[in-house]
């Protein structure tokens, strides 16, 4: 019988044409996309180590924040936290473990072990003995993030799409080079020079690394476990986003889901608090505990509970190690107490203080070992320091002294109409509703809920309390005026004023829906805000994806900065160098030791102490300086501020007769001994 014609031979032979047709279709596809992309190649390497290199500096800030959520579970184990919401816990935990991560990390650095061949070791031992509390908060921080931005057609819904395209343009930011001026003038110059050393040590040259450097210390960490820097900012943007979530947490425990999203899209449409998630400052950090302070005083306040006291101890002696501004907070949360239980109000305090002079304590203990002041530079002096230095640094007097001493009265208003994220004293772009937007509750008050008005009524317990500071001090010292150094405030505010525009719903809808108004007008600035956001983000955008180089993107933001310093390469092995009028040194190169000068004063004030311009110059000889870094702008900076010293003026003079230009682009001069010129 012939089988060759049956129908099950004739379907095996079907099958088999198939396959050899869909092999040799795949093989042709396969060699024509292998043939086009060979030659056109879209994803090229620089672009892959670009990619690769932005997702290498989350690994350490990711491992960071898992390891400090389960150090900050097991801290709280003792105490109940369900009188807040599920946001706010996750906030409060990871907050909380790192500065207790950071306090561990000074210890290590103080022995000399501030390297990551030890730093990282003993993090994942942490890591290890904590796993099960640190898979906790993992898995209680992913669930909040869903909660907390969900998408949609809703007005909720359009605040979390905004609030995430902020976040992830901020992100660019964070995971590109630093650039900002207070990363390249201290925040990462301590942590490079530390993990240089291998230890924390004192810098006589540079007052800031004697100041409270828990924010710091843990960017020195993440940088260390690959050696990127772009490893720094990521973590600051960690605090924003528990800045933000406890914002949101403690808004949704008393409100609505509406509200609650609005009060971060507050903060995120201020354009110079987005900017702060780009860069690897500490600001971020201390909006987080002023998030949740208020946290704690609510729940304080709802409870009764005496340990809520000692969280909030915490919370600001941890802010303290942040930056010593935050001090107002803890100022502000000793009002609070007395306020809410008068009676109380001194044994409550006690609890608050000792709590935080403890978490504070080793802060103090760097600051005498290191700096001889454990509050180092204030009140004791110390290192390198003294009145002259101290007028310098506070800028002479606040707005009580300066013909701006009209606009203390209506300080919140001022700093919204008049910040500008560049100039002027505020120096800080807080958008139209930020501080403006609590003033609707003097509007809405009779038409919110019980609930609304308990929460306005904690913002306002808290809030003024710091606004009142922030004008007292900004009155009498000129660098208190900056809003920045009142950040604490800004989440407070935030909730307040979505808590206002939360009234504007229960308005009479005739003859004005003012509601719907309300929401165009200020959903139109936010666009104006995204568009400001998204063209910031281009310089960032290109780094990214490679069509810009590291060195091109510096360049591009830094200018003759970041070229005179280039100049530095160039030069002898271990070359001194000093820097007039410009305090950012982050970017002078490893071979080279650059001086810089913080407070634009190194020259007048050793003038005012009595050495004439060709003792100074002779002084540089003897210790060993071989070049000089004049910058032009800076120098007319102190001028235009009314900064300059009469000394000043005597510089030109004395730089010719001792020295020789090396190489100028004309806003920067580099300058080497002239031959004559020898002590």
């Amino acid at each position: 019988m012939d089988t060759s014609s049956t129908p099950n031979t004739r379907n095996r032979r079907e099958r088999t044409g198939i396959v050899w047709r869909l092999i040799l279709i795949l093989a042709g596809l396969t060699a024509l996309l292998i043939a086009y992309y060979w030659i056109h190649k879209p994803i090229n390497l620089p672009l892959i180590q670009s990619l690769g290199g932005a997702f290498i500096d989350l690994i350490p800030v990711g491992v960071i924040a898992v390891i400090a959520g389960g150090i900050g579970r097991r801290a709280l184990a003792w105490l109940s936290l369900q009188a807040i919401s599920p946001s706010e816990r996750v906030a409060l935990e990871g907050v909380i473990g790192l500065g207790f991560m950071s306090s561990g990390v000074l210890i290590l650095g103080l022995v000399r072990l501030y390297r990551g061949g030890v730093l990282w070791p003993l993090l994942l031992i942490v890591g290890l003995i904590l796993h099960q509390d640190a898979l906790g908060w993992w898995r209680n921080f992913r669930s909040v993030l869903r909660d907390s931005f969900q998408p949609g057609f809703t007005w909720a819904g359009f605040l979390s799409i905004l609030s995430l395209f902020l976040l992830f343009l901020a992100l660019l930011h964070a995971i590109s080079p630093p650039v900002a001026w207070d990363a390249l003038t201290y925040h990462l110059v301590g942590p490079k020079l530390y993990l240089v050393a291998g230890r924390i040590d004192a810098l006589p040259d540079n007052v800031f690394m004697g100041f409270p450097q828990s924010a710091e210390l843990l960017y020195g960490t993440a940088m260390s476990l690959f050696n990127r820097d772009t490893a720094a900012a990521p973590l600051h943007f960690l605090f924003g986003l528990f800045a933000i979530l406890a914002t949101a947490g403690i808004t949704r425990r008393y409100t609505t889901v509406a509200t609650a999203r609005l009060a971060p899209a507050l903060l995120l449409t201020a354009y110079s608090v987005w900017g702060l998630f780009g860069k690897p400052y500490v600001d971020l950090a201390v909006m987080a505990y002023g998030a949740l302070a208020l946290s704690g005083v609510s729940a304080w306040h709802e409870t009764r509970d005496r340990r809520w006291l000692i969280v909030l101890g915490i919370c600001a002696g941890q802010t303290l190690s942040t930056k010593y501004p935050s001090v107002l907070l803890l100022v502000a949360i000793g009002i609070y107490i007395a306020l809410i239980a008068p009676r109380q109000a001194f044994a409550n305090c006690i609890i608050v203080g000792l709590t935080a002079f403890a978490i504070f304590s080793p802060w103090l203990l760097k600051g005498i070992l290191l700096y001889q002041n454990p509050v180092y530079p204030f009140v004791f002096g110390g290192l390198n320091w003294d009145a002259l230095h101290a007028q310098q640094f506070s800028r002479g007097a606040g707005l009580m002294g300066s013909p701006y001493s009209w606009q203390l009265p209506i300080l919140p208003l001022a700093a919204t109409i008049f910040g500008v994220e560049t100039s002027g004293v505020y120096s800080f772009t807080l958008g139209p509703w930020l501080l403006t937007a609590p003033l609707l509750l003097a509007m809405t008050w009779p038409f919110l809920d019980q609930s609304a008005r308990r929460l306005a009524g904690e913002c306002f317990r808290l809030g003024v309390p710091l606004l009142a500071l922030w004008m007292v001090t900004a009155a009498l010292i000129g660098l208190s005026i900056q809003t920045r150094l009142i950040i604490e405030l800004l989440p407070i505010a935030a909730v307040a004023g979505s808590i206002g525009f939360q009234g504007l719903m229960r308005l009479p809808k005739r003859p004005l829906n003012i509601d719907f108004v309300a929401r165009l007008i200020v959903a139109f600035t936010w666009v104006l805000t995204g568009i400001e956001a998204t063209a910031a983000t281009l310089e960032a955008s290109q780094y990214l994806l490679a069509t810009t180089d590291r060195d091109t993107f510096i360049y591009q933001n830094l200018g003759d900065h970041f070229e005179a310093l280039r100049q530095l390469d160039h030069k002898e092995p271990g070359a001194q160098v000093v820097l007039l009028w410009e305090p950012r040194s982050y970017y002078c190169p490893a071979s080279a030791n650059c001086i810089p000068d913080i407070l634009l004063d190194r020259w007048s004030h050793a003038l005012k102490t009595g050495k004439t311009p060709d003792q100074v110059f002779r002084e540089w000889q003897r210790q060993g300086i071989d070049y000089l870094i004049f910058w032009r702008e800076g120098y007319d900076f102190v001028v235009r501020e009314n900064l300059a010293a009469p000394e000043d003026t005597l510089f030109g003079a004395a730089i010719q007769r001792w020295m020789a230009p090396v190489w100028s682009n004309g806003s920067y001069t580099l300058y080497g001994w002239a031959t004559q010129a020898v002590f």
